[in-house]
């Protein structure tokens, strides 16, 4: 992923190490670079020439600050205002401009007033200092390493891993994560002494202390004065702000576009006057409902619609491509979205993206059982059982070492070591922050580093202002979407009559007929899958829902099962140093047997993961 690389020197200075790491990073032949070295620090910019396109380092007026950036600041002429009438003289009139004066008129707290998703690096090269800065969410991935010599910095592990002081030895520990929970957890990689940079984060280092500072915290503060026709009419006033600012340029902007709620609620806030710069892009199966309800909501809103089909081989093709570029830290499911945006290139830019708002705002995390959660231990207990991969049981056969007391004590010790730091009172809300921070900052937004390998992304979704004031709507009014359908209904009432995918109703519907109808759904998702799976055919009663299906690829496509049975079960196999290959063998062979009435063995998405581990071992020794 493009991004800001650097090393900072303890003692003298490697000018190829910053070369072989920009070199590992150029992806693509059409990435711009930039590059600044003095005496005790490299620095370089790759980018995609989309977002603040001029050169930089952008230096002070006196030469004894310049900064680097990548991402995107929105919403603050009347900041920029501010600096003009105190003397400051705008040359090159950009966001990294913008923030380097910022950085200097109100020091490190300049960052508190920064809305948008972003990395920067400011260096002192009077007192030899080095600032790092990212966005309240952690939106752009940036990892840090600090060794004997140097500090490394880069948007992506592999860069790291250019300084042979670095040794490419697994933390096992992380592994077991990976195939317990699916993602990394807290701020860990694969490696020991490799971290990402938490969410709003203020990183300096002098050359002997590094220190980070938190500077902003997701605090729920529930307003129960505020009426609920006073939360929706503020709803449409932040979010129609959040997503208009962010198409204000004279850019070509796409939007990926589902049957779901986030991205329709994104193309409802959009103003007619920039309808024109929007093309949708759907992306999926040949007639499932994602792509059928897509298509009808482009059409009611008159926007360009654009439909990509993913096939089955589309996974295969680019499996190796997408582990590596996520360094293993998103499973091969993904990587579909490499065929899909580089079509979406041809025709946009920048891709805005409705990340989390259905958990933000529509409680997707919260149900019945999250309130009687009423303690620490209560939330472990209820995450480490509902967010595995692989149970304990499946993990005891699945490793060599076993998953023995010792393992699982750990496991539960790094979901405990979270959940203490959450100081939130409300269980709900704490539920909303422990997913916030654990599935969508070191899960979903992996997803994004794909994408952004070619295009850049925009998230309206994660505006500060809008974030604020749903940190301050009860819970009450979150859960089962109750407030989002609402929101939506007044935002856009063409939109939100509309069926939803989840549900195959209208999403104004009261929620008693949510429950019902996603039954029906899911009760012709069963008769459907016990049809295909007792004839051996691609039997269609009913439309698909989602936009893949790796359960039936995986039991119907021959090419998936040689494919997966050679990477995984091959005598070269990498992953056979941690992992039993015997139980992989037999996940293949019963993946759709059936387990009870109605019931079948489905372990296409651990088969997913068991191949992104062996991709990911095979990069390391290439």
């Amino acid at each position: 992923m493009p991004g800001l690389l650097g090393e900072f020197y303890k003692n003298k200075s490697n000018d190829s190490l910053i070369n072989l790491m920009l070199k590992t990073l150029k992806h693509e032949n059409w990435y711009k670079i930039n590059k600044y070295k003095n005496e005790f620090c490299s620095l370089g910019r790759i980018h995609l020439n989309i977002f603040n396109h001029e050169s930089q380092p952008i230096f002070n007026k006196n030469h004894s600050l310049c900064i680097f950036m990548d991402g995107k600041i929105y919403d603050y002429a009347n900041k920029k205002n501010e600096l003009i009438n105190k003397g400051y003289k705008f040359k090159i009139k950009n966001d990294a401009e913008f923030c380097l004066f910022l950085y200097e008129e109100n020091g490190l707290n300049f960052v508190k007033k920064l809305n948008g998703d972003f990395v920067i690096a400011i260096i002192d090269i009077k007192n030899k200092k080095l600032m790092l800065f990212n966005d309240r969410y952690g939106l752009r991935p940036l990892f840090y390493v600090e060794t004997k010599n140097k500090l490394l910095f880069a948007p992506e592990v592999k860069a790291l891993l250019c300084d042979k002081e670095i040794k490419k030895k697994f933390d096992y520990s992380a592994v077991i994560d990976f195939l317990s929970f699916g993602r990394m957890i807290n701020n860990k990689t694969f490696y020991k002494n490799i971290k990402i940079l938490p969410p709003a984060s203020i990183f300096i280092f002098d050359g002997k202390i590094l220190t980070i500072k938190k500077y902003w915290d997701f605090k729920y503060k529930p307003n129960y004065n505020t009426t609920e026709k006073e939360f929706i009419n503020n709803l449409i006033k932040k979010f129609k702000k959040a997503v208009n600012i962010r198409i204000k340029e004279n850019l070509n902007y796409g939007i990926s576009l589902s049957g779901g709620l986030d991205s329709r609620t994104i193309m409802a806030a959009i103003d007619k006057k920039n309808i024109h710069k929007i093309t949708a892009f759907s992306f999926g199966i040949k007639k499932c409902n994602e792509i059928k309800i897509a298509k009808i909501l482009a059409k009611k809103s008159d926007i360009k619609f654009n439909f990509i089909e993913i096939k089955a081989k589309n996974i295969l093709d680019n499996a190796k491509r997408a582990t590596y570029l996520t360094d293993g830290m998103n499973y091969i499911g993904v990587s579909y979205i490499l065929p899909t945006h580089k079509i979406i290139r041809e025709k946009s830019q920048i891709i805005l993206d409705g990340l989390a708002l259905d958990l933000t705002l529509g409680g997707s995390s919260l149900n019945k059982n999250i309130k009687f959660l009423k303690n620490n231990s209560n939330f472990v207990d209820y995450y480490y059982k509902n967010i595995k991969i692989f149970s304990d049981k499946d993990l005891n056969k699945l490793l060599i070492r076993g998953f023995t007391n010792k393992e699982n004590f750990y496991l539960k010790k790094s979901l405990k070591n979270i959940v203490e730091k959450i100081n939130i009172n409300r269980p709900e809300n704490k539920s909303d922050y422990f997913m916030i921070q654990e599935h969508v900052r070191r899960g979903t937004i992996m997803g994004h580093v794909l994408v952004r390998t070619l295009l850049e992304t925009s998230n309206p979704t994660y505006d500060n202002e809008l974030i604020d004031l749903i940190l301050t709507i009860p819970p009450e009014l979150r859960i089962n979407h109750y407030i989002y359908r609402k929101f939506l209904k007044k935002l856009n009432p063409k939109l939100s009559s509309i069926c939803y995918d989840k549900t195959m109703i209208r999403p104004d519907l009261p929620y008693l007929f949510w429950r019902i109808s996603s039954k029906l759904y899911y009760y012709k998702t069963i008769i459907q899958r016990e049809l295909i799976y007792c004839f051996k055919k691609d039997i269609s009663l009913f439309p698909e829902r989602s936009y893949v299906n790796f359960s039936k690829w995986l039991y119907l496509n021959d090419n998936w099962k040689k494919y997966f049975t050679e990477l995984l079960l091959n005598k070269n196999s990498l992953l056979q140093k941690y992992l039993n290959q015997s139980f992989i063998k037999k996940l293949l062979e019963n993946h759709g047997a059936k387990s009870g009435f109605l019931k079948r063995i489905d372990n296409s998405k651990k088969i997913l993961y068991l191949a992104t581990f062996e991709h990911l071992l095979r990069s390391l020794k290439e």
